[in-house]
């Protein structure tokens, strides 16, 4: 009787779906700046890869993404920067 109790539960774990976030993030001097996309946050970011005491980080976007990370995949791209096709562009003032 337990294991049917259990088995809806099993079901529902192996469809689960695991998504992520990306930070984009910016390190800056007075002189120079760096873009940096990470699944750190700023805080997380700067405990794992010590910047020079001259350096601040922030954030300036960050967006969640579908999948896994595993074996050092690519991170997603930030949707709110896709490229419009220059074709589109154009069509798109037409009526």
């Amino acid at each position: 009787m337990k294991t049917l109790l259990l088995y809806p539960f099993l079901l529902y774990s192996i469809q689960s779906k695991a998504e992520y976030r990306v930070f984009d993030l910016r390190i800056y001097t007075e002189a120079s700046s760096r873009s940096v996309a990470s699944t750190l946050d700023p805080l997380q970011y700067k405990e794992l890869y010590p910047l020079q005491s001259n350096e601040k980080i922030e954030y300036t976007d960050t967006w969640m993404c579908k999948g896994r990370t595993e074996n050092f995949l690519d991170l997603c791209p930030n949707p709110r920067k896709a490229q419009i096709p220059a074709d589109d562009v154009s069509n798109q003032n037409t009526p």
